[in-house]
């Protein structure tokens, strides 16, 4: 496989890991790794074969065209695989080895849908409609008409530096489906993004507000799980988010 082609595959799952040819990179929801050229070379071609076995013969024809090499560069290859896939050669879950045979990936593998795709229906067992309920993360595919916003959010993330925090509230009338956005809009798209991002998310949250003094126990929670920096006193956060939800309109809540 030549470089060229690497350069035009375009980026899949296998398991829950990102892999990403033209950049030589591999991504799952705790780091990033930039693999050798040769590595990704190997790992795309198994990965085109799931399931199958890729005998060493084959990898050598494929990845190491008109080089007359032992199986000692294959063996080197799927070790250093393995271990930047923290997988085992005695209890795998990527990458297995066929006695004799030779080697075979057997996460599954996944491309990546294209919106230019055609996407075959699969929701027929119940109706696609929530009405007034959320929508949750497994109803993500049925989830439509709200790409701008989602786009925005993600956008904003994306623009974030590296061990920064920030904060993005969400403000709608009640009912509007700012929780639905959040979780079967924005997480997912967190969590296996169509591309990756320039930074690594690895923590969630969930903050459920005291009916007493809902905008006290906000600011705590932020403090405590050290998403606010403890340099500004909480006192002024408070009166700031105060200030911000006096601007909206009474029929308005503030997103969680």
């Amino acid at each position: 496989m030549s470089k060229i082609e690497l350069l035009e595959l375009e980026s899949f799952y296998m398991g829950d890991w990102l892999v990403n040819p033209a950049k030589n990179q591999i991504q799952n929801d705790i780091c990033t790794k930039t693999l050798q050229p040769k590595l990704i070379e190997v790992l795309t071609l198994l990965c085109a074969k799931q399931n199958k076995i890729i005998s060493s013969d084959e990898l050598i024809k494929q990845c190491w065209p008109n080089q007359f090499i032992s199986d000692n560069p294959i063996h080197k290859c799927i070790a250093q695989l393995r271990k930047a896939l923290g997988d085992s050669s005695k209890k795998p879950i990527y990458i297995a080895t066929i006695p004799k045979r030779g080697y075979s990936v057997i996460a599954k593998v996944t491309k990546i849908q294209s919106h230019e795709s055609s996407i075959e229906p699969y929701w027929l067992d119940k109706a696609p409609f929530q009405g007034l309920k959320q929508y949750a993360k497994e109803e993500k595919e049925i989830f439509f008409g709200r790409n701008k916003p989602i786009s925005d959010v993600l956008a904003l993330i994306d623009q974030n530096k590296v061990h920064q925090s920030c904060l993005i509230m969400i403000l709608g009338q009640s009912g509007c489906g700012k929780s639905s956005l959040v979780q079967a809009g924005i997480l997912p798209n967190l969590i296996r993004p169509y591309k990756p991002f320039n930074n690594i998310y690895v923590k969630s949250y969930t903050f459920v507000p005291l009916i007493e003094s809902p905008t006290r126990s906000f600011i705590g929670f932020l403090y405590s799980n050290k998403i606010l920096s403890n340099q500004i006193e909480e006192e002024k956060y408070l009166n700031y988010l105060t200030t911000c939800l006096l601007y909206t309109s009474p029929s308005h809540e503030t997103g969680r």
